[in-house]
Order: structure tokens, then C-alpha cells, then sequence
């Protein structure tokens, strides 16, 4: 968790690409182990292809993730990623835009350990 807020936005920009980035590549792990395999970036269209079997292993992990980030139990996973669905395109070149959408870090930790506790409960290593 950070500390305090970086003095210039922008210098959080290549933990906000590599975490959304991350958080990318785990829901597409967790996808094609579970028989899917999804295409894109839109995080919250990763998430929503999900299979059943997918969303129960990231339900049965995700109070856990977050009381482990000091967040509430019932934080949502879908909730985090509805505001960070496109965050990996938006903050790749964010010096050149003049605004994005804030990007809340302790919640994108959270969503990123959740897909990581459910990898590791769905057998993938």
C-alpha cells in the first residue's frame, strides 16, 4: 500500500500499467484452465467470460485477499475491475492524454491477489 500520494501522478503510471497488466494475464490464466480462452484487454469483460467454475474458485478466495489488503471481506472483485477495465490501455501512454480514470492501488492489489489465490486453488502453479 502506498504511503502517501506520489508528488506528480504520473510517476504511479508504471505500477497502474504492470499491475493492470497483471491482473490481465490472471483472469486469462484462470480462464483457460477452466476450458475459455478470452481475447482483449477490457478487464471487465475478461471477468464476465469467466466460466462458473472460475468465479466460484475467485468467490471462495476473495474475502480472504481482502482482509489480507485491509480492505473489507465483501470488497466486490467486479466492482475493482469495472474501474480498471481499461486501465492498462489508458495508462501506457498516460503523458499523453490529459486525464484518466483514478486508480485506487490498495484495490487493485486486492483484485490481483484474489486471481492469484485462485490460480493457486484452480491447480495452476
Amino acid at each position: 500500500m502506498l504511503n502517501r500520494q506520489p508528488r506528480n501522478p504520473v510517476y504511479a503510471a508504471p505500477f497502474v500499467v504492470n499491475i493492470a497488466f497483471s491482473i490481465e494475464l490472471y483472469l486469462k490464466t484462470l480462464a483457460e484452465a477452466h476450458g475459455v480462452t478470452p481475447w482483449g484487454h477490457d478487464l471487465m469483460k475478461l471477468y464476465e467470460g469467466l466460466p462458473g467454475a472460475a468465479l466460484a474458485a475467485l468467490s471462495k478466495v476473495t474475502p480472504h485477499a481482502a482482509q489480507s489488503e485491509g480492505l473489507a471481506e465483501t470488497s466486490d472483485v467486479g466492482d475493482v475491475l469495472a474501474n480498471l477495465r481499461t486501465a492498462f490501455v489508458d495508462w501506457r501512454y498516460v503523458y499523453e492524454k490529459e486525464s484518466t480514470e483514478m486508480v485506487h492501488i490498495p484495490n487493485a492489489i486486492f483484485v490481483a491477489r484474489a486471481l492469484h489465490e485462485a490460480c493457486l486453488a484452480s491447480g495452476i502453479k
